[in-house]
């Protein structure tokens, strides 16, 4: 795999949480595996036209709250390509506005609310991580 999923969310916990550091306790002892609800798309995709392989799934950082996040591997190259990392801005932001309007790899069609593949997309040549904001 291109991407190791713990890695990324020991990191995103670091990164979101001000307690922090006692996560990161919380993660040594019992594993990053216990924190996470992840929701594999089982055959659902956010782009059915993207030949990347999908992720999507939640990041659960305490009782009451979770973040979603969405993984979309290179279409070319995967094990090779860079990865990027897409935080939206702002509380409360979804980082899906960017994935599905202009940067991912499919857009929706304003008349009929479909997926159309996105010439344009960062994912064509860049493995990707994108993580709603708290």
């Amino acid at each position: 795999r291109w991407f190791s999923l713990p890695g990324m969310i020991a990191v995103l916990l670091m990164v979101f949480m001000p307690q922090g550091a006692g996560m990161l306790s919380q993660v040594r002892k019992r594993g990053v595996a216990s924190l996470i609800s992840m929701n594999e798309s089982s055959g659902r995709v956010l782009c059915p036209h993207s030949a990347g392989k999908q992720e999507f799934g939640y990041i659960q950082v305490n009782k009451r709250n979770k973040y979603f996040y969405a993984v979309i591997e290179a279409d070319i190259d995967p094990l090779t390509a860079p990865t990027f990392l897409y935080l939206a801005g702002g509380p409360g932001e979804s980082s899906l506005i960017a994935t599905m309007g202009f940067a991912g790899p499919c857009t929706l069609d304003s008349a009929s609310d479909n997926p159309l593949l996105n010439e344009f997309s960062w994912t064509k040549r860049a493995n990707s991580v994108w993580v709603d904001a708290p």
